[in-house]
């Protein structure tokens, strides 16, 4: 699979065709659009990585309900002109979504079913 492709089928599949009909249909239909193959695919990333997701989403939440998350960003806000944030548009994989999005066809924007089990 080239660099390309699998940015297609990652990123532009999730920022396309998955958050499109989560935000239009829900989640539900993200899985039933599915053929019957993919949703085995889909059923064994979403398993996958539910767990980690979940102590991952309960942390941000505890973080959040705590108001320990606005210190920590206005700690790393005040910490910037020492450790700037650095830019991204430069990395690799910033470059292949450049090239991706240039040459983007919006009625062929795939639905990967891996990465759709993995984002719900």
């Amino acid at each position: 699979m080239t660099p390309e492709q699998a940015f297609t089928e990652s990123c532009e599949s999730i920022t396309g065709n998955i958050v499109k009909i989560i935000s239009t249909q829900g989640i539900k239909a993200v899985y039933e659009s599915l053929s019957a193959e993919d949703k085995k695919v889909f059923e064994q990333a979403y398993s996958a990585s539910y767990k980690p997701a979940k102590e991952i989403l309960q942390e941000i939440y505890d973080e959040v309900s705590s108001g320990n998350e606005i210190r920590t960003v206005i700690m790393h806000g005040d910490r910037t002109d020492k450790f700037p944030v650095g830019k991204i548009d430069g990395t690799y994989t910033w470059q292949v979504g450049e090239e991706v999005r240039a040459n983007r066809d919006e009625e062929n924007i795939p639905m990967n079913a891996f990465p759709a089990g993995v984002y719900v």
